[in-house]
């Protein structure tokens, strides 16, 4: 008679959620592929795999108690399509935007930074374990490449380029101000260089060395073992040159009286994008689920920022292609 003993280190706790779905095996059909996890990635690539597959479960009825796939799958459909409409919007805007009446040139400028090092932090990115599935690399891969031609169109619009044809070849040449433009970049350096650039160095030194103290709410998941100095640095420098982007942008509407820099619709519509981030945060709408990111303080002063940036839309007239039209045949009289 053999006698088996089991030490503690040989054994496993495993717990099992038993749920019941409406739906049919024939009628899930051939979509019901079995997920599989490799045990030899890291506990964040594990967790976010089981994520993965929970969601994929949920989308044909087949939860854990306090988990609710369908509705974070609902809120991340509502993010993607509005990230895809706020984009278009920028690129249209940039694109027919031609004078810098009221536009706020080293703005302009800091916010083409942003989108540049947006690509690049992409780009770091792929090159780490694949932390999702190849759909979700593909969507962020065109909204991130939609950034170098906006920043191309931002940057042509302010420093005045415009493409020419010379026998045959394409040229660029930069054209004068107006007399209108350069009273408006007149009233932007009221705010000068050397203000600009304090602010967005006192930005970057806190958000990259101060970063472990930024986190409100903590993540839920273990920290990606793909984390370096060079993801920090860059996310640190990005958001330093949108906030100081967006200060720019706030003092010019302010002195102009008017409201430019983008659409209406597009100020409105990133508003409420960077609202509904928050219902991730929120158990009774998402449920408690291990791959929540952490809630930190800048996210929250970017929501802020926003927040004023609405309020300039609401209360003051934009400037348009007919405003500045008229502005420059009143000049040439």
């Amino acid at each position: 008679m053999w006698i088996l003993s089991f030490s503690e280190s040989d054994t496993m706790d495993i717990t099992w959620h038993i749920t019941f779905s409406g739906v049919s095996p024939a009628q899930i059909g051939d979509s019901a592929t079995p997920h599989t996890v490799n045990h030899h990635q890291s506990d964040y690539e594990k967790i976010v795999e089981q994520d993965h597959a929970e969601l994929y479960n949920g989308l044909h009825g087949m939860s854990k108690p306090g988990s609710h796939p369908r509705r974070r799958l609902v809120l991340a459909v509502i993010f993607t399509s509005l990230t895809a409409v706020i984009t278009i919007l920028e690129l249209v805007y940039w694109f027919f935007r031609r004078s810098t009446v009221h536009i706020s040139v080293p703005g302009t400028v800091l916010f083409a930074l942003h989108e540049i090092l947006g690509v690049v932090r992409f780009l770091v990115s792929i090159y780490a374990p694949p932390s999702g599935p190849a759909f979700d690399t593909t969507v962020e891969a065109v909204f991130s490449l939609s950034s170098l031609p906006l920043a191309y169109w931002m940057v042509r619009t302010v420093l005045r380029i415009e493409l020419v044809w010379k026998r045959g070849l394409p040229t660029f040449r930069r054209r004068s101000a107006s007399h209108i433009e350069r009273a408006s970049e007149r009233l932007d350096m009221t705010m000068s260089w050397k203000v600009r650039l304090s602010i967005l160095s006192t930005l970057f030194l806190c958000l990259f060395f101060l970063r472990d103290y930024m986190d409100l709410l903590p993540a839920l998941n273990p920290a990606p073992d793909s984390e370096s100095v060079i993801k920090h640095l860059l996310a640190a420098s990005q958001h330093s040159f949108w906030f100081t982007g967006c200060l720019s942008l706030i003092v010019l509407n302010y002195k102009s009286g008017l409201f430019a820099g983008s659409y209406k619709s597009a100020t409105y519509l990133i508003w409420f994008n960077k609202a509904f981030l928050f219902l991730h945060y929120v158990p009774a709408v998402v449920g408690l689920y291990h791959t929540r990111p952490a809630l930190d303080l800048p996210f929250i002063i970017g929501w802020v920022v926003q927040s004023v940036l609405v309020y300039q839309s609401m209360s003051l007239p934009a400037v348009s292609n007919s405003m500045v039209k008229g502005y420059e045949d009143e000049e040439s009289r």
